[in-house]
C-alpha cells in the first residue's frame, strides 16, 4: 500500500507482479516454501521506490540520466530496508534484483542467465 500511494502510476502494479509470479511458479512445481518467498518477493519489490522524491516518481516527461540513476537504486534500497527483517531474508533477492536482465544489461548489478536465483527470474 505504501508504494501504491507513492507511486499512484503504479498503483496496483505489485498485486499483479504478486499474482502472475505465484501463477509462474505453480506451473513450473516450485516447492511450497519457495512459493511463500516469491509471494513475498513480488508484493515488496519496489518497497525501495519509497525513498525516491516525489518529482522523480511522479514526472511526467522523459527522466534526466541522472533521475533515472536514482530510479535504478530502489531494488538495493528496497533489499536494505527488508534485510533487517530475519523472516523476509529469503525473499531478498526477488526484491534487489527484480530489474536485473538475462543478456546482463539490467540493474543494479549486471547479473546475466543463470546468476539471477529463480525467484528473482519469475518475479
Amino acid at each position: 500500500m505504501a508504494v501504491d500511494d507513492k507511486d499512484a502510476y503504479t498503483s496496483g502494479h505489485s498485486a499483479r507482479v504478486t499474482h502472475n509470479a505465484v501463477l509462474i511458479a505453480k506451473e513450473l512445481d516450485v516447492p511450497e516454501q519457495e512459493i511463500r518467498n516469491i509471494r513475498i518477493a513480488a508484493q515488496l519489490h519496489d518497497i525501495g521506490k519509497i525513498a525516491i522524491d516525489d518529482c522523480i516518481l511522479q514526472k511526467p516527461g522523459a527522466l534526466s540520466a541522472e533521475e533515472f540513476s536514482l530510479i535504478k537504486r530502489h531494488p538495493i534500497v528496497g533489499a536494505d530496508l527488508l534485510r533487517p527483517i530475519r523472516m523476509l531474508r529469503a525473499a531478498l533477492p526477488g526484491v534487489e534484483h527484480h530489474h536485473e536482465s538475462l543478456d546482463g544489461r539490467g540493474y543494479p548489478h549486471g547479473l546475466k542467465g543463470d546468476q539471477i536465483p529463480l525467484q528473482t527470474r519469475i518475479v
